[in-house]
């Protein structure tokens, strides 16, 4: 499964080559929503009675923060979203593998780039002409310690998505 067609084709083209064209299909989705992954998970539970094996490894790269359809930030729509819905929604198939244990392979995806500091990169450490841009000193400090760390909108929005 995946977005690009052109991928799909040679991928196809690929399992055929090998001798395994009749047992490779190329589901196209945007992984990134919620009632795509839904989708898949229909999709694939109408082709196959069981799956030996899971291996999700999609990654795209996101120069700037994106809120999807759903309201997650993109890239964590893709790789932890989606992840937990397929992996979830297709164990039943995967209780079914003739060699158990038949389990999830998550690779994890690449995460940002690294400054030469060691620090990761920030949509924010920029200007949009390049230029590297002024950081507020608040923003350098620590998180104090009187101030209670509460989590982040979306881990909630992410439990009551998922649990539907």
């Amino acid at each position: 499964m995946g977005s690009d067609p052109a991928k799909g084709r040679r991928f196809a083209e690929d399992a055929e080559r090998l001798g395994a064209g009749e047992r490779a299909a190329f589901i196209r989705a945007d992984l990134t929503s919620v009632a795509e992954n839904r989708r898949v998970i229909e999709e694939v539970r109408a082709r196959h009675d069981r799956l030996d094996g899971l291996v999700l490894t999609a990654m795209r790269h996101f120069r700037t923060p994106v809120e999807t359809a759903d309201g997650f930030e993109v890239t964590f729509a893709l790789y932890y979203v989606s992840r937990f819905l397929l992996s979830h929604g297709l164990t039943g198939l995967l209780a079914k593998a003739e060699t158990l244990p038949a389990r999830p392979i998550h690779r994890p995806g690449a995460g940002q780039a690294l400054r030469p500091t060691g620090r990761q990169e920030h949509p924010a450490d920029h200007r949009a002409d390049g230029r590297p841009a002024r950081r507020h000193p608040a923003r350098l400090r620590p998180p104090r310690a009187d101030r209670p760390v509460t989590s982040p909108p979306w881990t909630r929005a992410t439990h009551a998505a998922c649990s539907t």
